[in-house]
């Protein structure tokens, strides 16, 4: 048997190829269909901390679940975001605009950035 080529999600149909019955039998062959479905990924954001006053970090992530020896960019496009927020404290890293392409479907984790008090020295005056 063969099937229609194709290793992306989706429906492709299996063929007779080259399978023949001998004279003894007439062959009644009935197609029928391989399904491709997604993938699962999971994608986890990675803690960050930052010092008050100081740039944001870039919001990274780890990657589980690559198939078919794919890299992150020819699965996924798009960037984390963080809650809003510049005080001391700890901020949700989201989403954002991340996402994967139609072969998988992506589970994500958030995680936190953390901004630390910054150092403040005060001298006083002779």
């Amino acid at each position: 048997l063969t099937r229609i080529a194709g290793e992306d999600v989706g429906t492709y149909l299996i063929n007779k190829g080259t399978l023949v019955a001998n004279g003894n039998y007439t062959l009644d062959f009935k197609t029928n269909n391989l399904e491709i479905t997604p993938a699962s990924l999971t994608v986890t954001a990675d803690t960050q901390s930052k010092t008050y006053g100081s740039v944001d970090p870039t919001l990274t992530y780890k990657v589980l679940g690559l198939v078919n020896a794919e890299k992150e960019s020819d699965v996924l496009v798009g960037s984390l975001t963080r809650i809003a927020g510049e005080d001391v404290g700890t901020y949700l890293i989201n989403k954002g605009t991340l996402v994967a392409n139609g072969n998988y479907t992506m589970t994500f984790t958030r995680s936190n950035l953390t901004i630390t008090p910054a150092n403040l020295t005060v001298t006083a005056d002779a």
